[in-house]
């Protein structure tokens, strides 16, 4: 299974797939993309069906894209395994995520 990113009509980057090592490098620099074209960013990771630890990597180098350009990034609706990765890795104290 691939991945796929988009900007939804609401202006919110939509993550939908596996995130892994084999695509991260890949996803993150599209994701990067996308942010310049977005005043706010919001992060839906509802469609994560299955990622890796490099996906975190990924979502820390969106934040500081964004905080580059002096914007904030939120991300919604994170999977369970994806709050659990992140919480053992320490993360959840940093990633902003919205309740």
């Amino acid at each position: 299974m691939s991945y796929s990113l988009s900007v939804n009509s609401q202006n919110v980057l939509c993550v939908v797939g596996k995130i892994d090592l084999t695509n991260v490098t890949a996803a993150c620099s599209q994701g990067r993309e996308l942010i310049n074209t977005l005043a706010t960013v919001r992060v839906d990771l509802s469609g994560v069906v299955q990622a890796d630890s490099s996906i975190l990597a990924m979502l820390i180098d969106w934040i500081r894209a964004a905080k580059t350009q002096q914007k904030e990034l939120v991300m919604s609706n994170l999977p369970s395994f994806l709050l659990d990765l992140g919480r053992v890795c320490g993360l959840d104290g940093i990633l902003p995520i919205s309740k």
